[in-house]
């Protein structure tokens, strides 16, 4: 037989297998893979196939497992708020990634290769994390890459030292300041994003889905001679609208939109969505409504 060596322990194994799967008769014998009637060369090769299969390489263990493309105040590298990505390493040995590659265009897999001389600033121990910063000042050391992230959306990929093999990536679009897209559950399959990131450590929290649409007004701001009705709207299914008047942030505890606004003064009117699985994306503003009640030229207050 060409193709594959079938010594004769396996074909005894082989033979034996068969002896042991139960009895078989002339119409359905255990080892006649093509219902010839007879046990012969065709179906060893077939079963044998899987014992000569090269074993399928195993799932890496580092991955990309949480990152920040707009740090405004969550932490901070020596007073700098730079972007930042995390890796985690799920296996229970310790893993040295220098001589691996970082890059935001998954096209480029080289573009920033991580030290391979320091290993003890860039080894992951078993279960443990690595924080890398996108700040474009490799120069501060081996973990800040030559690149920072988008907030508006882009790739970040992980591959293997040999500028081939992707360990992990993501494709990513529009980011909140302050608040991190990371795996759930922690080193999971799922990316959710999460109010209360964990650079250097495990994910915790349920995270959220997504990102709600900006909230769209049906009278913009201006001057007006007569009461009126505003009507709030929201892109996003599910999700709920609560507003304030006094020009304060709204919350989930605010007022909640049920129906028009009607404005009937000087109004500030804010108002943004909210859905619990939603991440708060946008802070609508209409800063003033003004109802002309007099002859006097109306004026935009100073603030």
């Amino acid at each position: 037989m060409s193709g594959f060596n079938v010594t004769r322990t396996s074909v005894s194994v082989l033979m034996t297998t068969m002896l042991l799967v139960g009895p078989a008769s002339a119409d359905n014998l255990v080892g006649d893979v093509n219902a010839g009637g007879e046990v012969n060369t065709d179906g060893l090769r077939i079963l044998a196939g899987p014992w000569l299969a090269p074993p399928t390489p195993p799932e890496p263990s580092v991955k990309i497992n949480e990152f920040m493309s707009s740090n405004y105040s969550t932490i901070d590298d020596e007073g700098d708020f730079d972007d930042w990505i995390e890796i985690c390493n799920e296996g229970n040995e310790a893993i040295d990634i220098g001589g691996m590659y970082l890059t935001d265009d998954l096209e480029e897999p080289t573009k920033w290769q991580i030290p391979d001389d320091s290993p003890s600033e860039t080894t992951i121990g078993p279960q443990g994390y690595l924080l890398i910063w996108a700040d474009g000042v490799p120069e501060q050391g081996p973990l800040h890459v030559d690149f920072s992230l988008k907030k508006t959306g882009e790739e970040i990929g992980l591959f293997d030292s040999d500028g081939m093999t992707l360990m992990d990536s993501i494709r990513y679009g529009q980011q909140v300041t302050d608040i991190s897209l990371g795996r759930y559950p922690n080193a999971g399959d799922s990316r959710h994003f999460y109010r209360s990131p964990t650079p250097g450590m495990e994910n915790t929290g349920p995270g959220l889905l997504g990102l709600v649409a900006e909230p769209e007004f049906s009278v913009r701001r201006g001057f007006y001679e007569e009461t009126f009705d505003v009507v709030l709207t929201c892109p996003t299914p599910g999700a709920t609208i609560h507003y304030a008047l006094d020009c304060t942030d709204p919350t989930e505890s605010s007022t909640p939109y049920t129906g028009p606004v009607t404005v009937t003064g000087t109004t500030c009117l804010r108002a943004p969505p909210s859905r619990r699985t939603i991440c708060l994306r946008w802070l609508s503003l209409i800063p003033i409504f003004l109802l002309i009640t007099s002859s006097i030229t109306p004026r935009w207050p100073a603030t």
